[in-house]
């Protein structure tokens, strides 16, 4: 048996819940579930399974730039997203001028389609969480 690093006394552990779990059982539940993939894309099987194989190192960093975009933004820093924003588009910009002058093989066409992809749905995730939280703002200060 592993115990995941916990605690042999602690009275949990032998117990887990997860091994147990049906998931959402209402229509409602499920209906809710099946977008958690769907919120900004970061984590779809695709992506996933694209950042498997081997990428070129200035992709991982953009990777890296696009997951501190969305904490950025889940946490409400708007003050970090407009530098994080510019970084990423200068760097996206960048990228694409240098696989333009390259003959392009079809492994660099594939990442420049993955990074393009990726680019656009954190983008589009993150001017919808911030639009959500502006009108969430008028709304208090029209209520009061």
């Amino acid at each position: 048996m592993n115990n995941f690093g916990t605690n042999k006394s602690h009275p949990n552990s032998e117990w887990r819940p997860w091994e147990n779990s049906t998931g959402p059982l209402s229509f409602r539940g499920k209906l809710k579930t099946s977008k958690n993939a769907k919120r900004h894309g970061y984590y779809s099987e695709t992506f996933c399974e694209f950042r498997k194989n081997r990428r070129r190192p200035e992709t991982i960093q953009f990777e890296w730039k696009c997951l501190r975009l969305i904490r950025a933004v889940d946490t409400n820093c708007i003050d970090k997203v407009n530098k994080i924003i510019a970084d990423l588009s200068s760097f996206f910009l960048r990228t694409w001028e240098l696989m333009k002058d390259k003959r392009l093989k079809s492994a660099l066409i594939l990442e420049l389609k993955y990074v393009t992809t990726l680019f656009e749905r954190v983008v589009r995730y993150s001017l919808s969480v911030i639009l959500k939280n502006l009108n969430m703002q008028i709304k208090e200060q029209n209520g009061n």
